[in-house]
């Protein structure tokens, strides 16, 4: 099962409909946009992150069969800073059964342990759970940030583009249960270039 950007719950989220976050600035947070790869398409939309600080996303999985699942995200990293999206960032996931509600008790997100997650100490560390391991997702705008990623042992200007994350552990679901993950990080360093095709469930069983 998948769950695409238009259903997540995305802290910041600038959309074409409205605007969830109060603007303060004309900075850009997050926005949905084709898919950058084949925009024509007419699927399913992309997040698309310009500056953020705060980042909060989460996707939740309602009443699923019973047994054990992978999650995984979809992404794409387009800036030259890929160590300010994920190193330090908390992929994780939350086991729910069938009479909770993520969407509307907070504890649940808050409170409960997850029953498996990634907080990478490096970018190459994030790669290995990835299906492009050994490599290192960035686009350099300037000559300066082509320079830098240059010397950063693994990036590869040809060798970019989405990738799948796996999350280390597979998670165990009861009948009618549910999972509840989540991409976090609320340190005050900017983040920019994350996007985001979809979240999925894959069974491991």
């Amino acid at each position: 099962m998948k769950v695409f950007p238009a259903e997540m719950q995305i802290a910041h989220l600038d959309d074409a409909k409205k605007v969830q976050i109060p603007r303060k600035s004309n900075i850009s947070h997050w926005e949905l946009i084709n898919h950058p790869v084949h925009p024509q398409d007419g699927g399913p939309k992309v997040a698309n992150l310009e500056t953020v600080s705060w980042l909060d996303v989460a996707a939740v999985f309602k009443n699923q069969q019973a047994g054990k699942y992978k999650v995984q995200w979809r992404l794409n990293q387009i800036s030259a800073y890929p160590d300010r999206v994920f190193v330090g960032t908390e992929f994780r996931a939350v086991v729910f059964n069938k009479d909770e509600n993520p969407t509307t008790d907070p504890t649940i997100s808050q409170e409960r342990a997850p029953a498996t997650r990634l907080i990478p100490l490096s970018v190459q560390e994030f790669m290995q759970h990835t299906d492009r391991p050994n490599t290192i997702p960035a686009r350099a705008l300037r000559m300066a940030e082509s320079m830098a990623l240059q010397g950063m042992p693994g990036y590869d200007p040809n060798v970019q583009g989405f990738f799948t994350l796996t999350l280390p552990d597979v998670v165990q679901v009861e009948q009618g249960g549910g999972v509840l993950a989540q991409i976090r990080n609320h340190e005050g360093n900017l983040k920019s270039g994350l996007q985001i095709e979809y979240a999925q469930l894959v069974r491991a069983d």
